[in-house]
């Protein structure tokens, strides 16, 4: 019998049981340079998510002196060395090419569970793979299901597998629409998102504060810091 944890979960799921067994600490191995506006986002996010249930989050392999200078600034634990320190025995990294899923019990173990840090590409081309053999050797490798998903939405997906949701109980929200802000009225536009997002209680985990950016039309390619 699985255990309740001691503190309340967010999300409630009546015939859910959360696991307390332990709390692992996320890694985000990021693997882009550019410090932009999106990607800023994904990991505030993540960081707030993680906080919020429980959990330790820090990133690793901000290479770039502005991108590190940028994420340390809104008070996330970073390092701009990757994350070898990380690679022992009872890591996970959550590869989306894995063939096996992560299954709650090895999650709730887990000293450490590391995401890659990609802001994405459609179809994926698997940087996350080469982290295995690159960085994280000691690690079991493990998939959150056949869905790509931003930073932060597998952040949250991690997370909640960790409190005992299998991935079967997780619902994914897909191709999400923005409408974009037009100065021009009655011309309208929107972007669909080609990520999926965990889904808990009717309510698709996504961050407002990046819609509202996206709404206005901001894309990470473009919106470097300075």
């Amino acid at each position: 019998m699985k255990s309740r944890a001691s503190s309340r979960p967010l999300y409630q799921n009546p015939n859910h049981e959360t696991l307390t067994i332990g709390r692992p600490t996320i890694v985000v191995e990021l693997l882009e340079e550019a410090p932009s506006r999106w990607l800023l986002e994904e990991l505030w996010e993540s960081y707030l998510f993680a906080g919020e249930r429980g959990f330790r989050l820090v990133v690793a392999g901000a290479s770039n002196p502005v991108l590190y200078a940028a994420v340390r600034a809104m008070g996330v634990p970073v390092s701009m060395e990757r994350g070898f320190r990380f690679n022992k025995p009872g890591c996970i990294l959550l590869d989306l090419w894995s063939r096996r899923n992560l299954e709650p019990e090895e999650a709730a173990h887990a000293t450490y569970m590391i995401v890659g840090g990609i802001m994405g590409d459609h179809p994926p081309r698997g940087r996350t793979y080469l982290l295995s053999s690159q960085v994280y050797t000691a690690c079991a490798r493990r998939n959150l299901g056949p869905e790509q998903l931003s930073i932060d939405g597998a952040v949250k997906t991690a997370i909640l597998v960790a409190e005992g949701y299998s991935l079967g109980e997780i619902e994914f929200a897909r191709g999400l629409e923005i409408e974009l802000e037009s100065p021009i009225k009655g011309v309208t536009a929107s972007v669909s998102l080609p990520y999926a997002y965990p889904k808990i209680g009717g309510r698709v985990l996504v961050s407002q504060r990046l819609l509202h950016l996206l709404s206005r039309g901001i894309v990470y390619e473009e919106e470097y810091l300075a």
